[in-house]
């Protein structure tokens, strides 16, 4: 992920937010070395993203998630007959 000052004024609090529980990856090196520490169970930022899941991310889950999945199976069976 290439940040720039431009696209980080152009983000929300939310998107501020994400970027901030994730790993800024900004070349095929850092790539690597994210994907081994991983693979060794080093993962520093695992209970941030599962802390902002939680709380920002995930709220009412999974009741909107079901209403959701119900309205599209509905709205396909209803469109074939």
């Amino acid at each position: 992920m290439l940040l720039t000052l431009h696209t980080e004024q152009c983000w929300t609090e939310f998107g501020k937010k994400c970027v901030g529980v994730h790993y800024g990856i900004y070349n095929a090196k850092d790539l690597d070395t994210f994907i081994e520490s991983v693979r060794n169970g080093q993962d520093a930022l695992k209970e941030h993203r599962i802390a902002f899941a939680k709380n920002e991310v995930m709220i009412n889950y999974p009741h909107t998630t079901q209403k959701i999945y119900e309205n599209l199976v509905q709205s396909i069976f209803d469109k074939k007959e």
